[in-house]
C-alpha cells in the first residue's frame, strides 16, 4: 500500500530506471531532495515499503490493542448522513464516462 496525493503520479519500475536521473532532478526542482542510493523502495511483496522504516517500527501488542478497541464506544452514524452520501455516490456514478 501506498499514499498518494492529488497531484501526484506512479512510475513504471522500468522508466524509473531508465530516467533516474531525470526524475531526482524533477523531484529536486519540485522542492524535494535529490534520490539517496537511487531512490528506489524496496519490494517485499505487492507492497513497497523501506527497509529502514520497518526496522524502526515498534512490535504491536495486539492484546493491550483488542483491550483499547474494547473500550472504545461504538461509532453512531445518522441516517441522513448515510442517505447524502449514498445520493453524492448516485450522482457520481451516473455522470461517469469511461
Amino acid at each position: 500500500m501506498v499514499e498518494l496525493e492529488g497531484g501526484e503520479a506512479v512510475i513504471n519500475k522500468k522508466s524509473t530506471q531508465q530516467f533516474m536521473p531525470l526524475l531526482s532532478a524533477i523531484n529536486a526542482a519540485g522542492g524535494g531532495v535529490k534520490f539517496a542510493q537511487g531512490g528506489i523502495m524496496p519490494q517485499y511483496g505487492n507492497a513497497l515499503v523501506s527497509q529502514s522504516i520497518i526496522n524502526q517500527m515498534p512490535a504491536i501488542d495486539y492484546k493491550a490493542l483488542a483491550a483499547a478497541m474494547a473500550q472504545m464506544p461504538a461509532p453512531v452514524v445518522a441516517v441522513e448522513d448515510i442517505n447524502s452520501a449514498q445520493s453524492k455516490t448516485a450522482r457520481i456514478v451516473n455522470r461517469a464516462s469511461l
